[in-house]
């Protein structure tokens, strides 16, 4: 991973930087594909330092809507959640939400997606009932858009039985958890 890394810094980034300027998209990309490294070997602070940078870079280049501006912000996100960096991880869960509802519209799977992330976030700070009525949207999407058979669907009836269960009404949690696991055969 290291000599990945020196590679990604000093040979493409370097490059690119050179070639095409400081504030291109390449360089955005070449930059954020350091911070997946960083990231990937656990260097979480380097990483979300890059990541500022390649935030603002993308915020300047394509402005705020741009898929490439969101997808930022995401990774930004997951550097923030292994951080332990819970609350400024949620802003940019629902900064994210809200952006892919204005771009790609509700029933897009990777709003669909976000919500779901946003949902997850609310479960693991023991949010249970916000965590549910979101899941419970996810789902009802999920069957929407995708079918009552598809994988994706099923796999969101997992999180909405587990947040079920912790909040005691295994009525409703036996009965998804057993269709989720159907689902997978």
């Amino acid at each position: 991973m290291e000599r990945c890394e020196k590679i990604l810094s000093h040979a493409v980034l370097e490059r690119r930087r050179e070639v095409v300027g400081k504030n291109h998209p390449d360089t955005a990309a070449a930059t954020a594909e350091l911070t997946a490294v960083l990231f990937a070997q656990g260097l979480y602070n380097a990483a979300e330092e890059i990541q500022v940078k390649v935030l603002e870079m993308l915020r300047e280049i394509h402005r705020e809507k741009h898929p490439d501006t969101i997808w930022a912000i995401g990774s930004l996100m997951a550097s923030y959640s292994s951080l332990g960096r819970d609350k400024e991880a949620e802003e940019l869960r629902v900064k994210v939400l809200e952006l892919r509802r204005e771009v790609l519209g509700e029933k897009h799977p990777d709003t669909i997606r976000a919500m779901g992330n946003l949902a997850s976030s609310y479960f693991s700070q023991q949010r249970y009932r916000e965590a549910k009525e979101i899941e419970i949207k996810v789902l009802e999407l999920r069957r929407e858009v995708l079918g009552d058979k598809h994988p994706d669907t099923s796999a969101e009836m997992e999180p909405l039985s587990l947040t079920y269960e912790f909040r005691f009404k295994f009525w409703k949690s036996i009965p998804l958890g057993l269709e989720a696991n159907l689902g997978k055969r």
